[in-house]
């Protein structure tokens, strides 16, 4: 009686490890791509800009700095009215009035640029009073739309190519569309590009990206998407 040869144990063939191998090399590639477009369509913003009222405004304007609580358990809304006058009146100079936004902004309004923007610059009164002062975007910047731009060039990409020829941008953002398809909701790049300007009078009439001369839109109907960065528009 012939003795039975014992089975080796079946092995995978070469093409099962070639074929896992590459899965994950596609996936990390995929995991690659998608990271590059997150920062290729991030909104870019120049990382030395402080947000300042002009110098030489027209008199006559009124320049309003908010300020807020930097402890949220203690708005700037709740405190004694009277007491944060006479603390204001003591060490800030310029104030024209006062006035409550809410309870967690009040506005202070100054009848000069220069003394609106010295007041950002008082470190040692905000740090006593535990507050921050911003001035609102809607004061000194206005917003243009770009459109026909390259789906494959970048936010930096525009911003460089821009600052060429034109000043005083300070952001690039593309607009993205949501596209829902079945269960699954992807974002895609549009060809309309948002720029935004210091600048509180006009926008140019057009820019130059590449050699090529684009209007420049206001477009009002954007504002509130420009306000919520996380909110695409719907496909």
């Amino acid at each position: 009686m012939s003795k039975r040869k014992k089975k080796e144990k079946d092995k995978p063939p070469d093409d099962e490890n070639t074929s896992l191998f590459s899965s994950s090399e596609d996936d990390a590639e995929l995991r690659l791509t998608i990271e590059q477009d997150c920062n290729k369509y991030k909104p870019y913003m120049v990382t030395d800009y402080n947000r300042r009222y002009p110098e030489d405004s027209a008199s006559g304007y009124e320049y309003v700095v908010f300020i807020n609580s930097n402890d949220d358990q203690k708005p700037i809304g709740t405190r004694d009215m009277l007491s944060l006058s006479g603390c204001f009146q003591r060490f800030v100079k310029g104030i024209k009035y006062l006035k409550k936004v809410n309870k967690f902004k009040i506005g202070v309004v100054f009848d000069k640029p220069n003394l609106a923007n010295a007041f950002l610059d008082n470190t040692s009164f905000l740090k006593d009073q535990d507050i921050t002062a911003s001035i609102p975007a809607s004061s000194t910047e206005l917003t243009g739309v770009i459109t026909s731009v390259p789906v494959d060039m970048s936010n930096k990409s525009i911003f460089k190519a821009l600052s060429l020829n034109t000043k005083k941008i300070i952001s690039v953002r593309r607009i993205m569309k949501r596209i829902r398809t079945n269960d699954t909701v992807s974002l895609q790049p549009t060809q309309t590009v948002a720029i935004t300007f210091a600048s509180s009078t006009s926008l140019p009439d057009f820019v130059f990206l590449k050699m090529w001369r684009l209007p420049n839109i206001h477009s009002p109907q954007l504002i509130l998407y420009l306000k919520n960065p996380h909110k695409p528009l719907n496909g």
